[in-house]
This record gives C-alpha cells, sequence and structure tokens, in this order.
C-alpha cells in the first residue's frame, strides 16, 4: 500500500524502493513484488533496471542512497552473495544516516539465525581455507549488517 512509502518533501528521493535480493531463489517472488507496487504507483529500483553499459557497484549503491525505502529479501543463500551483502551494509548506511526505512522479507530464514551467525550465515566471507585476510574487514561489516538487520522486524515467508 502507498502509505508505507510516504511521498519525499525533498527531491532527493528518485525512487521510492530499492529491492535487494539473491537471484537465484527469490526471482519469481521479487517479479510479482515489483509489479504489484508499480501497479500502485510506487517507483521501483531493483537491479535489472539498470541501464547497459553502467558500473555496477557505483550505480547499485547510488540507487540505493536515491531511494526513500529499501526492501531487503532475505533468502538462504542471500549471505552466500558478495553483492547482497554489500547492498545491505549501504542500505543500513542510510538507514542511520538518512532516515531510510527499511523492510525485511524472510524467505525460509529465521532472524535468529542471523543474530547469532548459525545456519546459512555461518560461513559468511569463508572459503575452505577460512577468512581470506585481505576481506577480514569487510567480512567484520558483513556479519555487522546481518546482525542489525536480524534484530529489524519483518515479514516471514515460508515455502
Amino acid at each position: 500500500p502507498r502509505h508505507f512509502f510516504p511521498p519525499s518533501s525533498t527531491p532527493r528521493w528518485i525512487h521510492d524502493a530499492f529491492i535487494s535480493y539473491k537471484q537465484a531463489d527469490t526471482r519469481n517472488f521479487v517479479s510479482h513484488l515489483h509489479n504489484a507496487l508499480e501497479r500502485n504507483k510506487i517507483r521501483v529500483f531493483v537491479d535489472h533496471s539498470l541501464e547497459r553499459g553502467l558500473e555496477i557497484a557505483p550505480t547499485i549503491n547510488e540507487a540505493i542512497e536515491q531511494s526513500r525505502s529499501a526492501i531487503v529479501v532475505i533468502s538462504q543463500t542471500f549471505a552466500s552473495s558478495p553483492w547482497c551483502l554489500d547492498e545491505l551494509d549501504k542500505i543500513l548506511e542510510c538507514k542511520e544516516k538518512k532516515g531510510q526505512l527499511v523492510f525485511l522479507i524472510f524467505m525460509d530464514v529465521d532472524p535468529k539465525e542471523m543474530r547469532e551467525q548459525s545456519g546459512p550465515f555461518k560461513r559468511i566471507g569463508q572459503n575452505e581455507k577460512g577468512i581470506a585476510q585481505e576481506n577480514a574487514d569487510k567480512v567484520q561489516r558483513w556479519r555487522k549488517a546481518l546482525r542489525k538487520a536480524g534484530n529489524l522486524t519483518g515479514w516471514s515467508l515460508e515455502n
């Protein structure tokens, strides 16, 4: 509904919502969500709307910053994607600094696992040799972002 996305009082918001998700296991849900939001005149940025030829990371970060709210669809494989974890970190930064609204949808995920770094959130940033030293700071940011997100209220969906 429109009341979740109040009109912005300043022109800095280009999008009403930014949708963050792991494509492989949430594509159909996100497609239906995106269509429903747009039918209700909610301006949505989703990564498949990127213009060709643009550099991805800066464009995504800019879209997050220019969005009044973010919808984060967290699935079992969300934490296996450095892109998703970077987006979550940026979204939570914008929540703190700009007052961005954050809506979480937990798909077959228990937020407690995010807080405790268990289940699918246990091996973040690890490979068969452990955590790569050059990524240790980034992994700590990701873990902190997951804990923060796990403490936010959201909607739980199963199956």
